[in-house]
């Protein structure tokens, strides 16, 4: 069968002899843009064809010229390229048009975030009945609690974050004091604020629940409750959902199952945002595109490739999305497909220099608790020998054989943290030391011998030890940040610009063991991973290790391949492929169609 070229099933006529060049990237190996898949320009006739580009050559025409169309190619019946057309330029006797295919089809590359619907506005009654005791309170508490009870039936969670920043309606409460706060309190700005009772509160279970402010008094014997504003609350968007909603939302469908399956699947972005109240005097209505940081989708997808390694992979032919974890796909035990029977001659050989990275821990340079975590890191030239504990820290140091100088850092491996030591006179032979934290440690983490420095796309999110509301006993790590709130309806705002991920775990005991809470963290529920750097359980360690020493090789090959319409339209570009015994990763092919000559494909080789 001979070259289609369809728009949404309709015939798209062709001149005989037409080729189309094909050019296919692997998103295993994009950095900035996404490449995707698409044609370069080719020529159709003009006439029989007017009427579906709207006759883009004449200058009366009634559609603007340019517009997006559907794209169909196809080769011998077998699909090869969908997604959207366009026309570059027209003349009375042809048109040339491009195909792009994909996340790049979708025109997602600029598109920021907060473009997207995620579902539309949610809706909550304003007010429901608190059960057995006859009182109403906001229907937002009682559905932020059904989300911690039923999480996998939301695409957002609702979870304790703290912000240092008061919000406008934290400075107006009576009493506020930002020079007075208490660091384990449970600061009066926190977002989702949680208390802990010894019973079941509010329909939660595990003796625990949102809360908002209530006043109560007494006036002529009479109980009176004075209901108070709403604190700052915030839903926080999945990122499995995220991904799931710009995808579908760009006519693309999903493969949910194969959409950051396992513990990733946890991931939530987590911002500056407060939720904006859309709704009227009887219901409480919210968006999610409100709350979702700064960024476009090229720049989200960038980030889980560099971090997590990654990738949001759609199928050529079907449109169909899923992602693909490039640890496992380097592993030696991938699958692979044996292409050695379609090889066309020698391969070209291109050799770089040898280079390497360092990679770094990002900080977030508007967040006060991050943007000097890198700057405090000790000199090499002040460090001395770990310690396990702070009661390891030595009292004193010889001046003559220890040589104690003033800012010398210790790591407490038990807490990560370096500590540093201010010197005090004791007698003519030693000093007394005094060791004060300094600052957490984030080494950065050299790969094939270090190079240029790589920040984590992933901004690092400060973890706090926080009292939890009405119990001064019970205490847990909540994460925090320090940025004034923004609020999508204030134009004014400043939306944060960092990405900020983090682990919902579901309900988890805090410091007595018996309540529960809500648990955002930098550390997934089983332990195994993190979204930290380092460690064992680190973005390094679990998930860039394996693979980029294979995405720094210094060399590349350029293969000829003699494939068939069978073998295009089957190809995986995050599949390795193996040629005369040796595994590959395809950076890039390009191909010309019909499939006259031999395919380039340009190849890293794994091992």
């Amino acid at each position: 069968m001979p070259l289609e070229f369809t728009s949404a099933g309709k015939p798209v006529h062709l001149a005989a002899g037409t080729s189309v060049q094909l050019e296919l990237n692997s998103p295993l190996f994009d950095e900035d843009t996404i490449k995707g898949a698409f044609s370069y320009s080719f020529g159709i006739p003009a006439a029989p064809n007017g009427p579906l580009y709207g006759f883009p050559e004449r200058p009366d025409g009634a559609s603007q010229p340019g517009a997006q169309l559907p794209a169909e190619l196809a080769l011998d019946g077998l699909p090869l390229l969908t997604g959207s057309q366009r026309v570059k330029s027209a003349s009375p006797s042809k048109y040339s048009v491009s195909v792009q295919a994909g996340l790049s089809g979708a025109n997602l590359s600029e598109r920021p975030l907060s473009s997207f619907a995620y579902g539309g506005l949610r809706e909550v009654p304003r007010w429901v009945a608190l059960p057995g005791l006859g009182v109403q309170y906001p229907g937002l508490v009682r559905h932020a609690n059904e989300v911690v009870a039923s999480p996998a039936d939301y695409g957002y969670v609702f979870a304790p974050l703290r912000n240092e920043e008061p919000s406008d309606f934290v400075k107006s409460l009576p009493g506020f004091d930002p020079k007075n706060i208490d660091p384990l309190d449970y600061p009066s700005q926190a977002v989702n604020t949680w208390l802990v009772r010894g019973g079941p509160v509010l329909g939660m279970p595990g003796g625990g629940s949102f809360t908002y402010y209530i006043n109560f008094t007494v006036p002529g014997g009479v109980v009176v409750q004075e209901f108070r504003l709403l604190p700052a609350y915030c839903p926080f968007p999945k990122l499995r959902y995220v991904l799931q909603a710009i995808c579908e939302e760009s006519g693309l469908g999903v493969d949910l199952g194969q959409l950051l399956p396992g513990e990733l699947g946890e991931l939530v972005l987590v911002s500056n945002a407060v939720l904006v109240d859309r709704g009227d005097a009887e219901t409480l209505r919210f968006s999610l595109a409100d709350v979702v940081p700064e960024l476009t989708v090229a720049q989200l997808l960038a980030a889980l490739r560099q971090d997590f390694g990654i990738v949001v992979y759609v199928e050529q032919a079907t449109r169909r999305v899923r992602t693909a974890y490039l640890v496992e796909r380097v592993a030696a035990s991938a699958a692979y497909v044996d292409l050695s029977a379609r090889l066309a001659g020698p391969p070209e050989v291109s050799v770089d220099a040898p280079a390497g990275l360092t990679l770094t821990t990002a900080v977030d340079s508007s967040d006060a608790l991050t943007k000097d975590l890198l700057s405090l890191q000790p000199a090499a030239s002040l460090v001395l020998p770990a310690v396990a504990t702070v009661a390891d820290l030595p009292a004193t140091a010889v001046i003559l054989t220890e040589n104690p100088q003033p800012g010398q850092a210790r790591l407490v491996t038990q807490l990560d943290t370096w500590y540093a030591c201010t010197l005090s006179y004791r007698d003519a032979v030693s000093v007394n030391l005094t060791w004060a934290p300094l600052v957490v440690n984030l080494p950065p983490v050299p790969v094939a011998g270090g190079g240029q420095e790589q920040a984590q796309a992933t901004s690092y999110t400060v973890e706090l030890l926080t009292r939890l509301a009405d119990d001064p006993g019970v205490t847990a790590l909540v994460p925090a940040l320090s940025q004034e709130p923004y609020a999508a309806s204030q134009p004014n705002g400043t939306r944060s610009a960092a990405l900020r991920l983090l682990f919902y775990n579901g309900l988890q005991p805090a410091s007595d063991g018996v309540s529960l809470y809500p648990q955002l963290s930098h550390q997934s529920a089983s332990g195994a991973y993190s979204v930290r750097l380092y460690g064992p359980a680190g973005t390094y360690a679990q998930w860039l290790r394996d693979w980029l020493p294979v995405k720094l090789r210094a060399s590349s090959y350029k293969q000829p391949l003699l494939l068939t319409p069978l073998d295009l339209a089957r190809l995986d570009l995050t599949q390795p492929l193996r040629l005369a015994g040796v595994p590959y990763l395809v950076r890039k092919l390009s191909a010309t169609l019909p499939l006259s000559k031999p395919a380039t494909a340009e190849l890293v080789r794994l091992f």
